[in-house]
């Protein structure tokens, strides 16, 4: 089984807490995935993602489905490969950044 690099690690990490999130961190706006970021009572806003904060509550459902489709859309983002480098590679690399940092 081939070793995963860290931005597939990473990936794989965003795309499953988009698909969990737990109620508490949930934005209350009706079938949002995001978890809420904007708390303020004085002006009103009650654990709302920022794309719901500060938009009218008219809004809301069109606001979700664009939220949806974003994160349907980061689900299926095709893995990028990381560059695989031999050691020697990496040697050469580093000595033209001493290199360059030297100047």
């Amino acid at each position: 089984m081939k070793q995963q690099s860290a931005y597939e690690r990473m990936n794989d990490q965003r795309v499953a807490d988009d698909a969990t999130t737990p109620d508490d961190l949930a934005c209350r706006a009706q079938g949002c995935p995001n978890r809420w970021t904007v708390d303020s009572a004085d002006r009103g806003i009650h654990k709302l993602c920022s794309a719901h904060a500060w938009s009218e509550p008219n809004l809301w459902p069109q606001i979700t489905a664009e939220q949806n489709e974003a994160v349907f859309a980061r689900m299926n983002e095709p893995v990028i490969e990381s560059p695989h480098y031999s050691d020697e590679a990496k040697r050469m690399i580093l000595a033209k950044l001493r290199a360059l940092v030297a100047k």
